[in-house]
């Protein structure tokens, strides 16, 4: 990672002075995903990606979630690391975008060749991990990366699948924001999209410091 990356926390997440239950929850999380083996993907990938944030987990303002880990998540353990996790940061750098955020995946193994995840493994992982993690974060939004963790809350919350291009849409998951745009990883196959991915994060930056202004003026 680069001198002007993103600095994860990537130590316990108890704290000496202050120990939450949440924490503790969470930590309790991270342990079973280690040892889980509720679909084949626990078996034919080397470790699961646990997720990293930044900042003070009791405000997360975004949690950022992908479909998957890749080749280099698989050998490191933590989500997006490789090329797609690099240009990523880069743009959240760029736009001033690194504060309180919350990284982690749908599947928390990594699907044999880099395929994408079955239905049925988004939906195994995700009832296990990603739905008690949104529980007890408490993200104040969610940023799909990509259409396959779009699809995840989408058939959570709808049941169906729209058609066409999910960017730009918005909708609720037990009552949290939910924003969809593209996965860096398509960036990096169609550079041309990279403004459209950096314009998207910006406007949901903006959206939360709106929302921060609206709370204070009513405190």
């Amino acid at each position: 990672m680069s001198s002007t990356g993103i600095k994860y926390d990537q130590g316990s997440l108890l704290e000496i002075d202050k120990i939450s239950k949440n924490q503790l929850k969470l930590e309790n999380l991270k342990t079973k995903l280690g040892t889980c083996t509720e679909c084949s993907l626990c078996f034919t990938a080397n470790r699961s990606s646990d997720p990293v944030h930044t900042g003070n987990l009791h405000h997360i303002d975004l949690m950022l979630v992908g479909e998957a880990p890749g080749k280099e998540e698989d050998k490191g353990g933590r989500p997006f690391i490789g090329q797609a996790g690099q240009l990523l940061q880069q743009i959240l750098v760029e736009i001033n975008f690194t504060k309180n955020l919350y990284v982690t995946n749908v599947v928390k193994h990594r699907p044999p060749k880099n395929r994408k995840p079955t239905i049925e493994e988004a939906k195994t992982c995700g009832t296990l991990f990603l739905e008690k993690e949104i529980a007890l974060i408490k993200p104040k939004t969610i940023v799909c990366l990509g259409r396959a963790a779009a699809e995840y809350f989408l058939l959570q919350k709808f049941g169906v699948l729209p058609k066409g291009s999910l960017r730009g849409r918005s909708f609720l998951f037990n009552d949290i924001t939910v924003f969809c745009t593209w996965h860096p990883a398509y960036i990096l196959r169609q550079m041309n999209k990279k403004d459209e991915l950096a314009n998207d994060l910006l406007q949901i930056k903006n959206y939360l410091l709106e929302r921060k202004h609206e709370q204070r003026q009513f405190v």
